[in-house]
């Protein structure tokens, strides 16, 4: 139990700028707004503790049932147990905030493009060149792909056999990921 006055709500909206939306904040800059009155090494206690908590939270991106159990037991400890006002604060940033630090980490953790939308459609041709294209289905395809220079479109067309290349491709990489999941 720490004897000096500390703001836990404001360090863990300081620490949680900094573990997940990438704020560069230093611990002096945190210890000032939040308890300048602390020794360094009742500041660096909390620091590393509350830390510790919201990136176990945030990591498992535990539901209000979890968190409540989790709590529970960082209070019941022997040594330097979670308070209950402590719990109360946690629980209500965790209430508030869950969805935009989710967020974040699955954009701390995906790689630069993402796709965002897929959208397709079959054409068949009723005009062409030459009279064995005419009636062939073709897959229009369309994908919206985010990344860091910003949204891009891309479209194209697929016949029936380049269809089942990509769709062989695809279960290829579907057998992959179960295996790694097995």
């Amino acid at each position: 139990h720490v004897s000096t006055r500390m703001d836990v709500g404001a360090l863990i909206q300081h620490l949680a700028q900094r573990l997940f939306y990438g704020e560069l904040l230093s611990d002096q800059e945190i210890k000032n707004n939040v308890s300048p009155d602390a020794s360094e090494d009742e500041f660096q206690a909390y620091v590393k503790r509350f830390s510790t908590i919201l990136s176990s939270i945030a990591a498992a991106n535990m539901d209000f049932k979890q968190l409540d159990a989790f709590l529970t037991s960082q209070m019941k400890k022997r040594e330097n147990p979670l308070l209950e006002e402590q719990a109360q604060v946690l629980t209500k940033y965790w209430k508030r905030e869950k969805t935009k630090v989710h967020d974040a980490l699955v954009r701390q953790s995906s790689w630069d493009n993402q796709l965002k939308a897929f959208n397709w459609r079959i054409d068949v041709k009723s005009k062409a060149r030459h009279v064995s294209d005419l009636n062939t289905p073709t897959a229009i395809v369309e994908m919206q792909i985010d990344g860091s220079q910003g949204s891009e479109v891309v479209r194209f067309e697929m016949n029936e056999e380049g269809l089942r290349k990509i769709t062989r491709e695809i279960d290829a990489i579907e057998e992959q990921i179960a295996d790694y999941t097995k």
